[in-house]
Formats: C-alpha cells, sequence, structure tokens
C-alpha cells in the first residue's frame, strides 16, 4: 500500500511539473506574441554589417566588397570605396555612377580584381535628389503604417489568389 501512493505521488509530481512547464511556455509566447505586434511597425532599419564579401563576375573573377546602407537606403562598395551595381541585363558587378534623378546605376566598366574605376567617379556615391526623397516617403509611410500609391496611382494591395509564404512558430510540447 505504500508503494502504490508513493507511485501515486510521483505521477501527481510529475504531471504537477508538466503542467508548470507547459504554463510558463504558454505564458512566454504570449509575452513574445505580444510584443511582436506591439512594436512590429515601430522598429527602425539597422545597418549593414561591415563585413567583407567576396562577389563574382559572371566570368568567375571575383572581388571583395563590403555592404553599406540600412533596409531603406542601400548598396555595395568595393573595398577601395567606390559604389558598384548589378546591371541587370548581364548580371555583373560595375563601378556605379549617378543618373539624372539621384539613382546609382551601372557604367560599362565591369569590377575585377585589378580593375580602377572611371576617373570621374567620386567614391562612396549614394542617392541623391528625387531617388532619396523616394526612399524617405517609403521610409516614412511605412513607419506610420500608411500605404503609399503605386505607379498607376492605386493603392498597392495584396492579391486574394496565389501562393503568400506566411512565417510559422512551430513548437515541440512534451505533453
Amino acid at each position: 500500500m505504500v508503494s502504490s501512493t508513493r507511485v501515486s505521488y510521483s505521477r501527481r509530481e510529475k504531471n504537477t511539473k508538466i503542467m508548470v512547464t507547459s504554463k510558463s511556455t504558454i505564458v512566454c509566447l504570449k509575452i513574445i506574441l505580444l510584443s511582436f505586434f506591439l512594436f512590429a511597425g515601430k522598429t527602425l532599419a539597422v545597418p549593414a554589417a561591415p563585413i567583407q564579401h567576396t562577389l563574382s563576375q559572371p566570368d568567375g573573377v571575383q572581388f571583395k566588397a563590403r555592404q553599406w546602407g540600412d533596409e531603406w537606403n542601400h548598396g555595395w562598395e568595393t573595398l577601395g570605396g567606390y559604389s558598384i551595381a548589378r546591371d541587370a541585363s548581364s548580371k555583373s558587378w560595375r563601378f556605379a555612377t549617378i543618373q539624372a534623378e539621384g539613382e546609382l546605376i551601372a557604367t560599362d566598366v565591369l569590377v575585377g580584381s585589378n580593375k580602377q574605376p572611371p576617373s570621374n567617379i567620386p567614391k562612396h556615391l549614394r542617392p541623391t535628389g528625387l531617388a532619396l526623397n523616394r526612399i524617405k516617403q517609403r521610409k516614412a509611410s511605412s513607419l506610420s503604417g500608411k500605404l503609399t500609391p503605386g505607379a498607376s496611382g492605386e493603392l498597392n494591395r495584396v492579391s486574394p489568389t496565389g501562393t503568400a509564404n506566411i512565417p510559422v512558430i512551430l513548437v515541440n510540447f512534451s505533453d
């Protein structure tokens, strides 16, 4: 009889531990989800990590570069400080220059291990003028939670059909 009481007590103790663990896990998850919803729209962009990356040209030539900026205004530059852009059609990295509206665009000069940038291009180019104003407007509208008009003048909307990737938090409970 004593042993059955002991077994019963052990089971009760084990179940109590599981219930306490489950309750504390649920409380933690609730706090995490609540903080996510409260602060999701108010977070600010963080700067790009100032580490060296090895980028490759389509012909296999490799060179070192680093990212600059944050989630709103960003790009790449060589270790020498010259801004670079990837040409959309050839998929090659080229030295960048500023177009009339202030946007960075690729020049005809490829970036390579021993290639020099054009002499008329200064170091550390960044978007200016209208391009910079568009970036600032996107940032301000995102932080305020308002939608911005698209190119056609109507608001950008998510399609009601198709596939959407939604982040999911998976939890494996032992009970």
